[in-house]
């Protein structure tokens, strides 16, 4: 629950003080269950914040985990907003 409600911030809010709001969230999500969908949550809002080296820390983790869970089009779908952090 926690991830939804700090992805849908993510999606449609641009005010920075109601995303750090949300990068709290999503980083309890994460604390709760590290998985790709939390931690991609999570980077996507460190990205959104600025935080361009974590986000890109984070993103390569959801990956791996999104992989080793054998969710390949996860992984896929990951790898494309981990091209976006880094610019490519």
């Amino acid at each position: 629950l926690l991830n939804n409600i700090a992805y849908t911030f993510y999606k449609n809010i641009s005010d920075k003080k109601q995303l750090v709001k949300a990068l709290k969230w999503a980083k309890k999500s994460v604390e709760l269950k590290e998985d790709g969908a939390n931690l991609d949550t999570y980077a996507s809002l460190l990205f959104k914040t600025g935080n361009n080296t974590d986000a890109i820390e984070k993103e390569k983790k959801a990956i791996a985990l999104a992989k080793n869970a054998g969710d390949e089009s996860m992984a896929k779908e990951l790898e494309k907003t981990l091209q976006m952090f880094e610019g490519k």
